[in-house]
């Protein structure tokens, strides 16, 4: 069965870039919009590594169910 497999994809590929968004602005690389609560907050860096690597495992957990 292919849905499964699909739906793992997307969710992987979500939490993959909204981790690498939560880091980015974490570390105050990125300030949109710049009166944001996670801009500079390092606690938000960290949270946004581990979705990020989550969603690493999601991703390549998915090619399990692709057949």
């Amino acid at each position: 069965m292919k849905l499964p497999g699909y739906l793992l994809q997307i969710l992987g590929l979500t939490m993959l870039l909204t981790g690498a968004w939560w880091v980015l602005q974490g570390m105050g690389w990125i300030g949109d919009p710049a009166e944001s609560y996670i801009v500079g907050r390092q606690d938000w860096a960290f949270g946004g590594a581990a979705v990020f690597a989550l969603g690493g495992v999601v991703f390549g957990w998915s090619r399990r169910f692709r057949g």
